[in-house]
């Protein structure tokens, strides 16, 4: 199966710098998954209402991603934080 490419948004690497520890752990099984099987149902993808596109991905229980599907297999990830500050800027 075809592996989807990966483009951040400018502030990608600073959110991820930021999340806890274990939260980098699940964070890292979550875009392995995201990568080879993005429909996979573990994920909890939703789209975001009113957003044009962008969809949001649990990685766990306090944290989600924002990520939008581009053309030619690519994912443009977006911000990942906690539940609430992501969804107010996704």
């Amino acid at each position: 199966m075809k592996k989807f490419e990966f483009e951040f948004s400018d502030k990608f690497y600073e959110y991820v710098e930021e999340l806890p520890i274990d939260v980098k752990r699940r964070f890292r099984k979550v875009i392995e998954l995201l990568s080879s099987e993005p429909k996979h149902p573990s994920l909890r993808i939703e789209k975001l209402e009113g957003t044009g596109g962008i969809y949001s991905v649990r990685v766990t229980k306090e944290y989600r991603m924002t990520f939008e599907f581009k053309e030619g297999g690519v994912i443009f990830l977006r911000v990942v934080g906690k539940h609430d500050v992501v969804y107010r800027r996704p």
